[in-house]
C-alpha cells in the first residue's frame, strides 16, 4: 500500500473521529442544557448521591448527617473518584458539578470507543456504533447526573480499546481502575476477557472453525499471554473490592457486596449495548446499499430521538426555590424538618441536612435502617402535635432548628395549615415564624 493510500485513509479516519465528537458534544448539549442552565432544575438521580459529591467539595457540609453519613460512605464513592473532586474549586456548586460530568464522560466514552472500533471494524460502521450510542446513552439515563455507574462507560470502552491492543500491563491496570471505580464494570470486563479466551481456545483446538485465526501458534501465543493476565487481574481486582467493601465502610453500616451481583444490574448496561450494536448494523448495511444516505439518516435519527425523548429533570416551581435559597444562608449544621416533597430537595438546593426524606434508603435491615424507621415515626408525630410541649420534645431530641409548614387558604381567605393542627397554627401565628412563602412557611426553634 503506497504512501498516499495510507494518509488518504488517516485522513478518512480522522474526519469520522471528529465527527463523531461533534456529535456526540452536539447531542450531550442539547440534553444538559436544561440541566446546566435552569437552577431550578434537578435530575432526580443526584439527589441521593449528593451528599458525597457535597462532601468531597466541601467536607464541612452535612454534618453529623446519618443520611449523609450513609450515602457518603466509601461504599458509594471510590477513592480516585475522591481524588479527582479534591482538584474542584471550593467555590464550585456541588450541583453544578453533576451536571457538568456527564459532557466530559460522554466525550471520553466515544473516544474510547472509537479507538476500540476502528481496531477491529472498517471506519464507516465504527462511526455509526459511535453515534449510536451517543443516541442511546441518553434515553437510559446512565449519564445523568454524573454518578458512579456513569462511569461505566469509558472505563468499558478503554477496557475494550486495551484488550484490541493486546497490551497485558494495559489489562490490569484497566480492571483495577475498574474495581476502583465501579466494581460492575469491572465485573462485565472480566467476563468480557474470559470469552475472548474462551473463542481463542476454540479455535485453537478445532482447526475446521470458519473463525479460525490465521494460525493456531498466533491464537496459542495470545492465550499463553492472557490467562496469567486475566488470572492476576481478577484477584487484584476482587481484592480491591472486598477491602472498600469489608474494611473501610462506615460503621453505622456494613458494606453490601452481594449488590453487586444483583442481575438486572448488568442487564441495564449490557441490553442497551446490544440494542445500540444491533441498531447501528442494520443502518450501516442499509446505508451501504444505498450512496449519500449518510446526513438523510443521521438527520433522521436524531429527529426521531429527540422527539420521543423527555429528561428526567425535576422541575421546581419558584415558590419552592424560595425555600431552598433561604435555607441555603443558615447554618451548615442546621438540620430541618419538612414535607417529604421539601425535604427531598433541600439537601442537593440549599446543601442543608433534613430529618427525614424519601431517598434514605432503608431497604436493608440494620442500625441505620433503624434510626430512619424511628424518624419516620418521629416525623408524624411532629406533624400531629397535640401539645407543643411533645413537639418540642422531638425538636430537642434531634437539634431540629426549622420547620416548615404548607399552607392553605380558608374559607375567611386567611393563611392555614394545610393539615389544620391547632399546634403549628398557633406557631405560624407566633414569633417563630421566620420566613414565609405564598405556600410555605418557615418555623425557627
Amino acid at each position: 500500500m503506497n504512501f498516499s493510500k495510507i494518509l488518504e485513509m488517516e485522513i478518512t479516519k480522522r474526519k469520522y473521529f471528529l465527527l463523531s465528537l461533534f456529535l456526540s458534544f452536539s447531542i450531550a448539549s442539547f440534553v444538559q442544557f436544561r440541566a446546566i442552565f435552569d437552577d431550578t432544575a434537578v435530575n432526580s438521580g443526584v439527589r441521593n448521591q449528593i451528599y458525597w459529591m457535597a462532601r468531597l467539595v466541601d467536607p464541612s457540609l452535612f454534618p453529623n448527617d446519618i443520611i449523609a453519613d450513609h450515602f457518603a460512605q466509601p461504599k458509594m464513592i471510590s477513592p480516585i473518584l475522591s481524588f479527582i473532586y479534591g482538584f474542584l474549586p471550593k467555590n464550585i456548586e456541588p450541583s453544578d458539578v453533576t451536571q457538568f460530568i456527564p459532557l466530559v464522560l460522554v466525550l471520553v466514552s466515544t473516544i474510547f470507543l472509537f479507538k476500540a472500533a476502528e481496531l477491529r471494524f472498517d471506519i464507516i460502521y465504527t462511526f455509526w456504533l459511535c453515534f449510536g450510542f451517543n443516541v442511546g446513552i441518553w434515553m437510559i439515563d446512565n449519564l445523568a447526573g454524573g454518578l458512579q455507574r456513569a462511569f461505566f462507560y469509558p472505563l468499558f470502552f478503554l477496557f475494550l480499546w486495551i484488550l484490541a491492543k493486546k497490551s497485558r500491563v494495559g489489562i490490569i491496570l484497566c480492571l483495577l481502575l475498574e474495581a476502583f471505580i465501579y466494581p460492575i464494570s469491572f465485573i462485565i470486563s472480566l467476563v468480557v476477557l474470559v470469552l475472548c479466551l474462551v473463542f481463542q481456545s476454540l479455535c485453537v483446538l478445532d482447526g475446521d472453525l470458519k473463525l479460525r485465526s490465521s494460525s493456531n501458534s498466533g491464537s496459542q501465543v495470545f492465550i499463553e499471554k492472557l490467562v496469567p493476565v486475566s488470572l492476576l487481574g481478577a484477584v487484584l481486582g476482587f481484592c480491591v473490592i472486598y477491602i472498600r467493601y469489608l474494611y473501610f465502610t462506615d460503621s453505622l453500616v456494613s458494606g453490601y457486596l452481594h449488590e453487586e451481583f444483583i442481575l438486572k444490574q448488568y442487564l441495564s448496561y449490557i441490553a442497551p449495548l446490544l440494542a445500540v450494536i444491533i441498531v447501528t448494523r442494520f443502518i450501516y448495511d442499509f446505508e451501504r446499499g444505498i450512496r449519500n444516505l449518510r446526513l438523510v439518516l443521521v438527520i433522521l435519527v436524531l429527529f426521531m430521538s429527540f422527539s420521543f425523548w423527555r429528561d428526567n429533570l425535576i422541575k421546581i416551581d419558584k415558590d419552592e426555590y424560595k425555600i431552598y435559597k433561604f435555607f441555603k444562608t443558615t447554618a451548615k449544621d442546621t438540620l430541618i424538618v419538612a414535607p417529604i416533597n421539601i425535604a427531598d430537595n433541600i439537601p442537593i438546593f440549599s446543601y442543608r441536612s433534613v430529618l427525614v426524606n424519601s431517598v434514605m434508603d432503608v431497604t436493608k435491615k440494620n442500625r441505620y435502617s433503624s434510626l430512619i424507621e424511628e424518624r419516620i415515626k418521629d416525623l408524624d408525630e411532629i406533624y400531629s402535635a397535640t401539645t407543643l410541649n411533645a413537639l418540642k420534645i422531638l425538636v430537642k431530641k434531634y437539634g431540629i432548628k426549622f420547620l416548615v409548614l404548607e399552607l392553605k387558604k380558608g374559607d375567611s381567605g386567611a393563611e392555614q395549615v394545610m393539615n389544620g393542627n391547632p399546634v403549628l397554627q398557633n406557631l405560624l401565628l407566633s414569633k417563630r415564624l421566620c420566613f414565609k412563602t405564598e405556600n410555605y412557611a418557615v418555623i425557627k426553634f
